[in-house]
Parts: C-alpha cells; sequence; structure tokens
C-alpha cells in the first residue's frame, strides 16, 4: 500500500463568456463571468455610467447589460450583470444607423443616390471631414436635372479638392 498523498483535485474554473442578457441578441460582450454573471476579472471600471448605473453597452442590439455591486458571503466587494434594459429610445442597430445619418454622421441614402448619379465615389472618411454646413448643403441640393446634376458634381469636387487637394473618385454614374 502507497502511503503518498494523492493530489488534491481542482475544480473545474466556472468561467464563460458574457453575453448580452436580451434574449433576443445574445451578442458576446468582451468580458468573462461565473454562471452566476459575476465578473471573473473585476473590471467594472470599465462599464459606463449613466447616474447611478453602470452598465456595458452591447454592440449588436445596442442595449445596457446593467452592472451592480454586491459583498460576496467572505465580505469581498464583486460585481455582477443582472439585467437588460434597452437603449435609451429604445434604440436598435437599424434605428441608430438611421440616428446617425440624421445627424449626419453618416452620410444619408439621399446623398448617396446624387453621388452615384453623377458618378462620384465620396468615402465616409471624406464625408465626416466635411463641415457639418457642406454636408447639410449636399444633402440639400437638387441633382434631378441635368443642370442640377453638372452642378452637384462641380460642389462636390470642388469639396473634395479643397479638403484633400486631390479629386475625388470617379464611379460609372447611374441614370
Amino acid at each position: 500500500m502507497d502511503a503518498t498523498p494523492k493530489p488534491a483535485v481542482k475544480k473545474p474554473a466556472d468561467i464563460q463568456v458574457l453575453h448580452c442578457l436580451n434574449s433576443e441578441c445574445r451578442g458576446l460582450l468582451a468580458y468573462e463571468v461565473d454562471s452566476q454573471n459575476v465578473l471573473y476579472v473585476d473590471l467594472a471600471w470599465t462599464a459606463k455610467v449613466d447616474g447611478d448605473t453602470r452598465y456595458f453597452p452591447c454592440p449588436q442590439c445596442n442595449g445596457r447589460n446593467i452592472v451592480e455591486e454586491f459583498r460576496t458571503d467572505k465580505g469581498q466587494m464583486k460585481h455582477r450583470v443582472v439585467r437588460w434594459e434597452p437603449a435609451r429610445g429604445n434604440v436598435g442597430s437599424r434605428e441608430a444607423d438611421q440616428l446617425a445619418a440624421e445627424r449626419l454622421d453618416l452620410m444619408p441614402r439621399t446623398v448617396r443616390d446624387k453621388l452615384d448619379r453623377v458618378g462620384i465615389k465620396l468615402h465616409l472618411e471624406q464625408w465626416q471631414r466635411l463641415p457639418m454646413a457642406e454636408r447639410e448643403r449636399l444633402r440639400d441640393l437638387p441633382c434631378e436635372q441635368a443642370d442640377d446634376v453638372t452642378r452637384y458634381a462641380t460642389t462636390v469636387e470642388q469639396l473634395v479638392i479643397g479638403l484633400s487637394g486631390q479629386p475625388p473618385d470617379r464611379i460609372k454614374p447611374r441614370a
């Protein structure tokens, strides 16, 4: 009979990737939690703060995964993700894109259609470098009649040359 003690059997780690608590989304969040959604490495300090509420935003549904502080049986302070709330105004990803387009962070569909009509490729980076007044102008300028199309193309070309010193990329105009 061997009297050497057997090594203790390690309990398997109870670590999993945190998923959005929205049952319709379940998007991955860049945090590790245990089966009780307690943060494995306490990164609660990285949570966004809105008043007294701390949350991890979901990049997929834009919802808020609420983080709350609690005390363990041993008296340690820890954090866990306890519930999901929709984003303010219940903005989903399609609605967020639409909102960004309305604020002109993104290029609105109307501008993209006009650029296709005149045969100019305007990159998002170029669009975002334009002053807001010029973005509004490109959104609002007419581009239906032949004279409008010419005027619109000239305006875009002058703006891009003013920004970069180079003319914009050209594509085949769409009728």
